[in-house]
């Protein structure tokens, strides 16, 4: 295209140059102008690509609901590989290795997210980063999955983290509210009493010396 155009200029140039070839050069100029053009924008576009996989991703590239979805994915997997009766059978001193696999993945989640709080150095930007996790672990228990809603909480309320007083400060009182509400149903207190309740699952309590069921 290039050559295409700097012999137009040569043609232009000369008085006596001829009117044919000068139309045979635009012809290939308005056919090949597309082809050029299309050609940049895939390049860069494949640039951007290349720039962004060079780059650390963080949670804040995500939406919340798409990270909710995916981890509840990963958990279910987990889950549904776990046969019944490895939940009888597993034992500090027996693990089984599917019910291991679904613990150590709970970890490597309240790991991440620790990290993934703690890597920024300003306030504002892990201020940002603890908000997106209380809107994903919100998206978690929009989907049941509340094994991943006990990571995220667990993770939220360790010591690293609590400790951050000013991005704390920063969090909408909407969202901590939320999360107020979310670490109270997954309080452990009375053997998950209020998770129980919230999944109506029957428990047993003791009324005038009678064992009563709850549901």
């Amino acid at each position: 295209l290039k050559d295409f155009r700097a012999q137009k200029n040569q043609l232009s140039g000369d008085s006596h140059h001829d009117k044919e070839k000068v139309m045979k050069l635009n012809d290939a100029i308005a056919k090949y102008t597309p082809y050029v053009a299309e050609a940049k924008h895939t390049l860069n576009r494949v640039r951007t690509l290349y720039m962004c996989a060079a780059t650390i991703p963080s949670i804040l590239h995500f939406q919340p609901g798409l990270v909710a979805y995916q981890l509840t994915r990963i958990e279910s997997a987990i889950f549904l590989a776990i046969p019944p009766q490895a939940l009888l059978s597993h034992a500090p001193k027996t693990p089984h290795p599917r019910v291991v696999a679904s613990s150590d993945f709970f970890n490597y989640v309240t790991r991440m997210i620790e990290h993934s709080v703690l890597l920024p150095q300003e306030a504002s930007v892990r201020a940002q980063h603890i908000n997106q996790w209380i809107k994903v672990a919100s998206k978690c228990q929009d989907l049941n999955n509340y094994q991943t809603l006990k990571g995220i909480i667990s993770a939220l309320w360790t010591p690293p983290v609590q400790r951050l007083k000013r991005p704390w400060a920063y969090i909408p009182k909407k969202s901590l509210s939320r999360l107020e509400s979310m670490t109270e149903l997954m309080s452990e207190a009375n053997n998950y009493g209020r998770y129980r309740e919230h999944m109506g699952i029957v428990s047993t309590s003791v009324l005038n010396g009678k064992s009563v069921q709850l549901i």
